[in-house]
């Protein structure tokens, strides 16, 4: 099953500029620019013509409709990195015509179908007011001023004895329209948790992630549920010059 509007739609943030990786979302990934990469991810569960790519860039924009999806030209005053993701879904919401909205961001380059539609149905059942990716981590801490352990080094814990952090993947959020419009957040207050796998916790802010997330694609079978989709769109975007 897909969803599409006025139901649900998909919305990428990819702004031109990155300061850490320049380009970050135009970066390749098997071929195909990241920000297509979670469009890609994204027509697992929706029509391609509800999945927007929110950008600054006309000519990103371009490559988008090229590829089959569609395109929202962000404004100059919400393309810094001043703006957060509350305000760039507050925008999305008030463009695109659905009553839940997808927010995937680019630098999550591995979701699978199951992941996105865990936390569409946790949202669309009521089950819910929101949903956002998420992993559970538990690690050895030291504070820093002063430099000490957070645990006894005469007896060091065995890690499944620690207590676990909840970790925000940063690259999944289903939120509703009337949330968004009501609060201005894109978590509620009783938010839906989707796990996330170790593919899925990979998220590109500095080069080297970059690096590893090219490896880690390159490894892969080209069936496997991470990389089939884009995969599939790489032929594509050859085809229409939909690339740097």
């Amino acid at each position: 099953m897909k969803w599409s509007e006025p139901q649900v739609a998909g919305v990428i943030p990819a702004k031109s500029s990155s300061r850490r990786v320049p380009h970050k979302n135009q970066q390749l990934l098997l071929g195909v620019p990241l920000f297509l990469v979670a469009a890609a991810n994204l027509s697992k569960v929706l029509e391609p013509s509800s999945i927007y790519i929110d950008t600054d860039s006309p000519e990103m924009a371009r490559w988008a409709r090229e590829a089959g999806f569609r395109a929202l030209l962000r404004p100059a005053e919400l393309a810094t990195n001043a703006t957060d993701g509350n305000a760039l879904l507050a925008w999305e919401a008030a463009s695109v015509e659905a009553e839940v909205l997808v927010q995937h961001l680019p630098p999550m380059p591995f979701c699978r179908e199951q992941t996105l539609v865990r936390g569409i149905e946790a949202v669309l059942s009521g089950e819910a007011d929101s949903a956002f990716g998420a992993y559970q981590q538990a690690l050895y801490l030291w504070n820093q001023q002063p430099l000490e352990p957070r645990y006894d080094l005469a007896r060091i814990p065995n890690s499944f004895t620690l207590p676990k952090l909840l970790v925000e993947g940063m690259g999944l959020y289903v939120t509703p329209r009337e949330l968004i419009v009501s609060r201005g957040t894109r978590i509620g207050d009783r938010p839906a948790i989707v796990p996330l796998d170790r593919f899925e916790q990979i998220d590109i802010d500095e080069v080297e992630d970059l690096e590893l997330a090219r490896a880690v694609a390159e490894g892969l079978d080209p069936e496997s549920p991470y990389v089939a989709f884009t995969h599939r769109l790489a032929a594509c975007c050859r085809r229409v010059g939909a690339t740097p």
